[in-house]
């Protein structure tokens, strides 16, 4: 199963579909983008029935104009969505 959408997760609808999704997962481990949380790039593990969330990093849009466009010099094989 895959999931891709240019919006971040809901965080009380993400913890109804993980506690239902669960029991069906062996691994999954992705960069998630949550509402309320929109600077920071988070981590989520699930393996079993185990769940891990913690802060990666700090999403590359969210950076001063100065330090985002540093940024994006230096990685020029990055796609890269204006929107």
């Amino acid at each position: 199963m895959s999931y891709a959408r240019q919006r971040p997760f809901h965080p009380d609808r993400l913890v109804d579909w993980l506690a239902d999704v669960l029991n069906d997962v062996v691994r999954a481990k992705r960069l998630m983008w949550i509402a309320g949380r929109e600077r920071h790039a988070l981590n989520c593990n699930l393996a079993g029935t185990q769940v891990q969330v913690d802060v990666n990093s700090q999403w590359a849009t969210s950076m001063p104009a100065f330090q985002k466009e540093s940024y994006r010099e230096a990685r020029p094989d990055l796609d890269w969505d204006e929107d």
